[in-house]
């Protein structure tokens, strides 16, 4: 339908008196050309991008099960024996703790205050 309507400008365009071209006729082709390429390119890249996180789901799940396949009950046996490992060791009870989730939260507070700061600067220029 797009292409008919096309050709069919065209046509008109054609059998019109008047065959002169507009004076930036040039111009608008060829950004209507660099149009088109960016847009093909846009999807092109969008494609691969799909592409790749698919791909990487499909490994990431058939990794997952082969390793559940063959060694899901030596895995299940470390964790479980790490889990029981770290709720021996007490370690939310000490005061490092505390102080690393002050830190992260400082730290976190200090990255939001940063972006907001830089944002707003950077409409003002």
């Amino acid at each position: 339908m797009k292409q008919e309507a096309k050709d069919r400008g065209l046509r008109k365009a054609m059998s019109s008196r008047n065959n002169a071209l507009p004076s930036n006729f040039t111009f608008c082709t060829m950004q209507k050309i660099e149009e088109y390429i960016r847009i093909r390119e846009k999807r092109t890249e969008r494609l691969i991008f799909y592409s790749i996180v698919g791909v990487s789901a499909v490994l990431s799940t058939f990794i997952g099960i082969f390793m559940y396949r063959f060694y899901g009950d030596e895995l299940t046996r470390i964790f479980k024996d790490t889990t029981d490992i770290f709720l021996q060791l007490e370690i939310f009870a000490s005061p490092y703790m505390h102080f690393a989730i002050i830190f992260f939260i400082l730290i976190s507070f200090d990255h939001w205050m940063r972006r907001s700061y830089f944002k707003q600067h950077k409409n003002r220029e």
